[in-house]
């Protein structure tokens, strides 16, 4: 989908929602690193003829440039990522947009595992507040703050994205899962209680875990 400006995406494209889900992903940039580990997900993830179809469903342009090496401090259109993750959610999630989440997941282990080990072993919510103060190093569109409720309870906001797609919110579950469990939190369940994709002002995320 061309993102130049804010579009809407009927419901039944990914799955049923009482609002109406929209995207703008014009002129924001993500680094190399987290659209190389939604790549290399879908090759580890995908059947050979899942991966072919994948392929299939993209621009011959956008192919070309995912099959070029991509640098992990370098920086890439966030619509790169987007179309390979429509791709995905059509092939291996079968229209389901719910795979993102195991992206997601993947993506926080990949790029945040060893950021964890090197602040030797912090709990989940010092750990959070690391990641969202780290978010300008991997993409250019807004800030992420992290509050910390007490116990295993927390919330993660993406204020002032410029960009947002129903696809990155249902990727940031799995990350912001994952990055509990990288932190020794266990019983984890993460949830978006306000959307920008559905003209709310930001996208926010309930954090819960046993503490």
């Amino acid at each position: 989908m061309t993102s130049a400006i804010c579009s809407a995406i009927p419901e039944d494209r990914f799955e049923s929602r009482r609002d109406p889900v929209r995207e703008y992903t014009a002129g924001g940039r993500i680094k190399g690193a987290v659209l190389r580990a939604h790549l290399r997900w879908a090759r580890e993830h995908a059947t050979m003829d899942q991966f072919k179809a994948l392929l299939d469903a993209m621009p011959a342009a956008r192919v070309t440039e995912l099959s070029s090496t991509i640098y992990a401090t370098s920086w890439y259109p966030l619509q790169t990522m987007i179309d390979l993750d429509r791709a995905i959610v059509a092939t291996i999630g079968s229209g389901g947009r719910s795979v993102m989440r195991s992206v997601g997941r993947f993506s926080a282990a990949t790029n945040l595992g060893q950021l964890h080990r090197s602040l030797f072993r912090e709990d989940p919510h010092s750990f959070l507040r690391h990641v969202a103060l780290l978010q300008s190093q991997f993409t250019d569109f807004g800030a992420l703050t992290w509050e910390s409720l007490g116990g295993g309870l927390g919330r993660i906001t993406h204020r002032y994205w410029r960009c947002f797609s129903p696809l990155l919110c249902e990727a940031s579950l799995g990350l912001y899962e994952e990055c509990v469990r990288i932190a020794g939190g266990t019983g984890v369940s993460v949830e978006e209680t306000s959307c920008a994709c559905r003209d709310e002002k930001h996208c926010r995320f309930e954090v819960r875990w046993r503490a």
